[in-house]
């Protein structure tokens, strides 16, 4: 017998296959382990999270109350304010004052922190330098419900993610996931082949199961 894989479907569209059915592809096709599945797909959805972020400007945006100018910023702990003074009557104190609080010191960070809390896991890659106490993965166990859940303590993090980024990092992860479980398909199927093809009774691996095409 030869031939090339074929898979069900169309593999040049995109697949809108649910996260859940893609972690039992990755669990049967791919040998990984449920917990080694779930915690494959969350290190997916934040890296496609960060991807999602938005990044700051350089400077802060002066805002006005009545004759007074501040800068605000997010903070952990909530929102912060810094009230420049007069322009007319301290201009020197001005200036310095805009350049010390205008910039942020911090751009990037909303970004970052979507894998602080992915630290050591393998795949994650490299987390970069993280602020103590912001993030961290809390495992779920019970006797209907396995998983974990990643923990970002950044108040504002919601507020700036573009809206439907939930479904959307859900989709990327579990596209790629697919996408992954098909190439190895086509690596086993094309190594059998090498060795001399298939007998009878032996049945071409088929995701055709899992997938629902858009």
């Amino acid at each position: 017998m030869s031939g090339n894989l074929k898979m069900i479907g169309s593999w040049k569209k995109e697949m809108q296959v649910p996260l859940g059915q893609a972690l039992a592809v990755t669990h049967e096709f791919c040998g990984r382990s449920l917990a080694e599945a779930c915690k494959h797909a969350i290190i997916l959805m934040a890296k496609s999270a960060g991807k999602l972020t938005p990044q700051a400007r350089k400077r802060r945006k002066i805002e006005h109350e009545g004759r007074r100018q501040f800068y605000t910023a997010y903070r952990k702990t909530g929102i912060k304010r810094w009230y420049l003074p007069s322009r007319r009557r301290e201009p020197d104190a001005y200036a310095i004052a805009k350049e010390k609080w205008g910039i942020i010191r911090n751009r990037g960070l909303a970004k970052r922190s979507w894998l602080w809390g992915l630290k050591g896991l393998q795949g994650a890659g490299n987390t970069g330098k993280e602020l103590g106490g912001v993030t961290g993965m809390v495992k779920v166990l019970t006797k209907t419900v396995g998983g974990f859940i990643l923990q970002n303590k950044l108040n504002y993090l919601l507020k700036i993610m573009p809206a439907g980024w939930e479904m959307s990092v859900q989709q990327s992860a579990a596209n790629k996931i697919m996408k992954q479980a098909q190439m190895k398909l086509e690596r086993r199927w094309q190594a059998r082949m090498a060795q001399g093809g298939f007998r009878g009774g032996d049945r071409q691996p088929d995701l055709g199961k899992y997938m629902r095409v858009a």
